[in-house]
């Protein structure tokens, strides 16, 4: 097998290099892309289900405990404000959100 020298092997290593990084680029940006559409799928997922078991989150405590330990390992916080999106579904208030501030503070 011939070795490549000289100024040609320089330049075709050089474009080599430059098209793997333009691949990388375009494979790192569908990736990125394909993670935004499955969050977004999730996302609605999870208020779909906030929305058909309000009640139960609502009424039993290990119903509601078991869904906000789900959302805290995955990173959500239904009590994040009390104006939000969480808020307006579970019908979580000031007061309860207040009320829940003060149990994680006493821990």
């Amino acid at each position: 097998m011939r070795r490549g020298v000289g100024i040609a092997a320089l330049h075709q290593k050089q474009q080599s290099q430059k098209t793997f990084q333009q691949v990388g680029s375009e494979m790192q940006k569908a990736e990125m892309q394909q993670m935004k559409e499955q969050m977004e799928i999730f996302k609605n997922h999870l208020e779909d289900f906030a929305r058909k078991h309000k009640k139960e989150i609502n009424k039993n405590p290990q119903f509601r405990k078991n869904f906000t330990d789900m959302c805290s390992k995955i990173g959500v916080d239904p009590l994040l404000s009390n104006k939000g999106f969480w808020a307006e579904i579970l019908g979580v208030g000031s007061f309860y959100y207040e009320l829940a501030v003060q149990i994680i503070d006493s821990k």
